[in-house]
């Protein structure tokens, strides 16, 4: 399938997507999140899906934990196909756009994003040299997701993008939550990286340590060699089959 890497981030590509598409899984399956979800997850936990699209992962937290799953996507024609399909009383599907979320402030103990915060990424000329646009709309985002998260909240997001220029992204102390990371193994797709921000303490020493570290790089490495064009980067999304 011939996409440019712009389409991600358009309303329109999706809903003529979803139009045509019962499911997909993007990135990886509920199987291979299940086993990290669970120390998250008990009876009756309030669950946040960013970017939903129609993936049955909210239904299969919702039939396993007896989770509050809320669904949200921008694309009405998913969440109308998926409410007609998994909807139940304990499942949410709303169509919101995830930077307009409407929730009431600490909301949600889990909040999960699986790849859809990649798409506001795809503009960019270089993952190593994030526009400031971006990185406000992302401040912001990331704010709104915070307040949303109870004191102990945790934010989950499975990313495309190199370890250290999502984790400094990730790593302000506004967020007011520490950040563990490492390798995803999918059984759909090759490794991601998975970001666990935990809001029962602000960031970790290792954590600062680390963003010290990437900062310092940052300030000696040849510019020329690290950068990397989106095209570039998104040619292994190519060869996945969507």
């Amino acid at each position: 399938m011939n996409i440019k890497n712009c389409e991600f981030a358009l309303q329109s590509y999706w809903d003529d997507r979803f139009r045509n598409e019962e499911v997909y899984d993007w990135l990886c399956t509920y199987d291979d999140l299940k086993a990290i979800l669970q120390p998250f997850l008990k009876e009756n936990s309030n669950v946040l899906i960013l970017g939903c699209g129609n993936s049955s992962m909210g239904f299969d937290i919702q039939e396993q934990f007896s989770a509050n799953v809320t669904n949200i996507d921008f694309s009405p024609v998913v969440i109308e196909n998926m409410a007609r399909k998994f909807g139940n009383s304990r499942i949410k599907w709303i169509c919101m756009d995830i930077l307009n979320m409407d929730f009431d402030k600490s909301s949600f103990d889990l909040i999960i994003d699986k790849g859809t915060l990649d798409c506001f990424f795809v503009n960019e000329t270089s993952v190593y040299d994030i526009s400031k646009t971006t990185c406000d709309k992302m401040h912001d985002l990331l704010l709104n997701i915070s307040n949303l998260l109870t004191p102990n909240g945790v934010f989950i997001s499975i990313t495309f993008a190199p370890v250290s220029t999502r984790f400094k992204i990730y790593g302000k102390d506004d967020y007011h939550w520490n950040i563990t990371e490492f390798d995803l193994q999918s059984s759909i797709s090759f490794p991601h990286h998975i970001f666990i921000m935990n809001k029962s303490t602000g960031l970790s020493p290792e954590n600062r340590r680390f963003l010290q570290t990437i900062n310092e790089k940052a300030n000696i490495q040849d510019s020329s060699r690290l950068l990397l064009t989106n095209d570039q980067f998104l040619d292994d999304l190519m060869n996945i089959d969507i």
